[in-house]
């Protein structure tokens, strides 16, 4: 499932009525009509305590799939100690398709949601005009707004009639359940998500042993719209942001040969995360001063003792969360240079509704792909919300700099109190925050991307993945077997990524395109002008003829450590990375290069329109 397949997509092909769509796992994805994107996923969604998103057993799934384009799936999710058994049916219509799903609890089952979701493109559905229906009488008329909503557009939803810009029209109907819509670009990803269960009512609530819900919702074509292939983006310039990596308490590194390929990657500061015991301080200063590099804090907690060792640490900015404001006026006047810095430790969500402290000199916010959805394609289309997020975020900071980060690639923190977000463990004694593609090409392709994205848009600094170790950028010693490509001192493909681009700080940045659905091109000054090409489309593709010239290197995930070696052949793997010399950072040529990779003739399986936000 990781990589598309030769016909170019990355599920199996399912036609619903009206609809061409995929069946990814056990999903519905991508359904187009008229050459437009209408739906992004239709899917089952089961979220703990914690708004962790629970996955299925494997084991469990089983899967019918008809000549009609009828479409079934068995499967059990566990929720603590007790299980979600359902079964989530597809069936098509003239007009459209209707989607149901029916549940049973095995043992209470404490949930803060589940059930069905539905989600439509924000590329395609921002701005868009619609009807709410409430009940069978009322209705309320609107329009869904450009800029991200910090709350939810819609409530106490039983229908709704939603009219693109330049199409598609569609109407959908919700039974079993009230729904409500909420903006989904708050956490990266690119969606307006319909669901059920209002957040108003209360969470967790409990599904009783042996009881069943059924839920249903249809989704029907009232207009495509005209079919009109979009332009690729025009190129935007901007600086790339100063890259920093980050520690937690107990996860400073301290071997030599992890510092050493840590100094190769050159970071411009070290954010180290501590607690009310000032836990790590120490640690993570003598590391920053070990790479030359200065020293930022995110604070939680204001003892005594942690205002003691934040004056003492020298640090370039702190972010004290949680804290009062006579702790953040007594660290001002303690430490006149410090830079205090707002915003917010979590998700852009919280900056987007709360803003910024009068006070504070920087503002920042936390970047992670899988707050919703962890499988590949959900990770990679997280770039296509990312520049509405940064743009919208830049207009709140106003005048202060903007910090992006930490980046994590499943979530760090608990958002409603910053706890580390590493429990429940896996029965391998993986912690949740660990993620197994963190030493593979898809984190190294993100976050390539990602920094990209966030220098056209303006961001100042971009704390990238964790120093070391299981969540870093090179591999350390673990207390559980790390994932593949994270073996102790181990430079990752990611790493190669932040060396590369950390080499020249605030270097000149044109970026070309970032299309989700087939690769990322941008043009950086380091010393000589480099193309950058990756590959998001997650599969083996060939080299533009342009792009075969002396001296294009390729992201070589070799055994012993990714580096960057000589293009040798034609071909490439999923998500490589390519860095081509070239004459301009934005000359016909170079564009040329770049719509070649980003906006090739035949594509995978991306809609007219869709891909390519910045």
């Amino acid at each position: 499932m990781n990589a598309a397949r030769r016909d170019g997509r990355w599920g199996s092909p399912l036609h619903c009525g009206p609809f061409a769509a995929e069946r990814y796992g056990t999903t519905l994805r991508w359904l187009a009509a008229g050459g437009r994107e209408c739906v992004r996923m239709i899917v089952m969604v089961v979220r703990d305590r914690q708004w962790r998103t629970l996955l299925p057993d494997p084991a469990s799934v089983r899967q019918r799939v008809q000549a009609d384009g009828r479409w079934r799936v068995f499967a059990r999710t566990p929720v603590g100690r007790a299980v979600l058994a359902w079964r989530f049916d597809v069936e098509p219509r003239p007009r459209g398709i209707d989607v149901s799903v029916d549940m049973t609890a095995e043992g209470n089952v404490a949930t803060n949601r589940a059930g069905l979701v539905v989600l439509l493109p924000a590329a395609t559905f921002a701005g868009a005009h619609f009807t709410a229906l409430h009940g069978e009488r009322e209705s309320t008329r609107g329009r869904l707004p450009m800029a991200i909503a910090p709350h939810q557009p819609m409530v106490d939803l039983t229908g709704l009639r939603i009219a693109a810009p330049r199409g598609p029209v569609l109407a959908l109907d919700f039974h079993g359940d009230d729904f409500e819509m909420e903006d989904q670009r708050n956490w990266l990803d690119p969606t307006f998500k319909l669901y059920s269960r209002s957040l108003a009512r209360p969470f967790p609530y409990r599904i009783r042993d042996g009881a069943s819900v059924a839920q249903r919702v249809v989704v029907e074509l009232i207009g495509a719209g005209p079919r009109r292939p979009s332009p690729g983006p025009a190129p935007r310039r901007g600086r790339l942001p100063s890259l920093g990596i980050a520690t937690a308490p107990t996860r400073v590194p301290k071997a030599e040969a992890v510092v050493a390929a840590l100094r190769s990657a050159a970071p411009q500061f070290v954010m180290h995360r501590t607690d009310a015991a000032a836990r790590g301080v120490h640690e993570a200063r003598r590391l920053a001063s070990r790479l030359d590099a200065k020293l930022r804090i995110e604070a939680f907690g204001e003892r005594e003792r942690l205002l003691d060792a934040l004056v003492r640490a020298d640090a370039q900015a702190v972010a004290l969360h949680s804290a009062s404001m006579a702790s953040r006026e007594a660290l001002r006047t303690r430490a006149p240079t410090v830079a205090l810095t707002g915003g917010t430790f979590a998700d852009f969500v919280m900056l987007n509704r709360n803003g910024v402290a009068p006070n504070a000199e920087r503002v920042a916010f936390a970047l992670c792909p899988t707050v919703h959805a962890r499988d590949d394609r959900s990770l990679i289309e997280t770039l296509d919300a990312l520049p509405a997020v940064i743009a919208q975020a830049r207009r709140i900071a106003s005048h202060r700099p903007l910090d992006l980060g930490p980046a994590s690639l499943r979530r760090r923190l608990v958002p409603r109190n910053g706890a580390p977000a590493d429990k429940p463990v896996s029965k391998d004694g993986v912690p949740y925050d660990v993620d197994p593609r963190q030493g593979l090409p898809i984190a190294a392709a993100w976050l390539a991307a990602a920094v990209a994205t966030a220098g056209a848009r303006g961001a100042d600094t971009f704390t990238a993945f964790e120093a070391s170790g299981a969540r870093g950028l090179v591999g350390d010693r673990e207390p559980f077997d790390a994932p593949r490509g994270m073996e102790p001192g181990r430079p990752s493909a990611s790493h190669a990524v932040f060396a590369a681009l950390g080499a020249t700080p605030r270097a000149r940045l044109v970026l070309h395109d970032v299309n989700p659905f087939t690769g990322a091109a941008f043009a950086v000054a380091l010393g000589q002008p480099e193309l950058w090409l990756v590959d998001l489309a997650g599969r083996a593709r060939d080299v533009p003829r342009t792009a075969r010239r002396q001296g294009t290197l390729r992201l070589d995930d070799a055994r012993h450590g990714a580096r960057w070696a000589p293009l040798l052949k034609a071909r490439v793997p999923a998500f490589c990375i390519l860095r081509i010399p070239v004459m301009q950072l934005d000359d016909d040529a170079t564009r040329a290069v770049a719509q070649a990779w980003c906006r090739p003739a035949v594509r995978p399986n991306a809609p007219v329109g869709q891909g390519g936000r910045r």
